[in-house]
């Protein structure tokens, strides 16, 4: 189970959605496999004690395995909310974890950064193999790539590979130094 992070504006209702799992085929649960009960979301507000959230889950609509919770804004009055979806009835839906932090409030985690500054600090955050594989070739994720993964020189033609190190990601032509010594290839980067 994968704990799903959102980023959500203090002390204002929303609504955050996240994909269940059948426990039984271990394919995305659609309506057909699972029945929310009202027990089935608990809340912690900043480490308190979980309780009931205020609404049940529910089905995104078109039915396509993603899923939805109403969070009321008295829910969203602290610096991180820890979600926990469990089945009551225990055979449906493998179980699910979310945590909510909050912004835009003294109160919140991040209290007085801008919308962008606070969705810039996330993706910041982000583990690019997390994203690198649905990526444009274009995109800001590829040149953190090129940072950060093996890329090598292939006889004039540099290859940029994913952070696995095989899955080739991009590849362009070089024009060569003939005086400059040539770079063969840079490993993956590690920590």
């Amino acid at each position: 189970m994968d704990t799903l992070n959102f980023l959500r504006l203090y002390n204002t209702a929303t609504t955050v959605y996240f994909p269940l799992t059948d426990k039984a085929t271990l394919d995305l649960a659609l309506s057909a496999d699972y029945t929310p009960a009202a027990g089935d979301a608990w809340i912690s507000i900043d480490g308190g004690a979980f309780a009931q959230s205020t609404n049940t889950i529910a089905v995104v609509s078109g039915d396509k395995g993603m899923w939805e919770l109403d969070l009321t804004a008295a829910e969203l009055l602290g610096k991180t909310i820890c979600i926990t979806i469990l089945d009551a009835a225990g055979a449906e839906i493998e179980d699910q974890s979310v945590v909510v932090t909050t912004y835009g409030h003294a109160s919140a985690e991040i209290d007085s950064l801008d919308t962008a500054t606070v969705i810039a600090g996330v993706l910041l955050k982000l583990d690019i193999d997390t994203v690198e594989g649905a990526a444009a070739i274009h995109s800001l994720c590829t040149a953190v790539l090129k940072a950060v993964s093996k890329c090598e020189d292939d006889s004039g033609v540099e290859k940029t590979y994913e952070t696995d190190g095989s899955t080739l990601k991009m590849q362009r032509s070089l024009t060569p130094d003939p005086t400059a010594q040539p770079i063969q290839s840079a490993a993956v980067g590690t920590s």
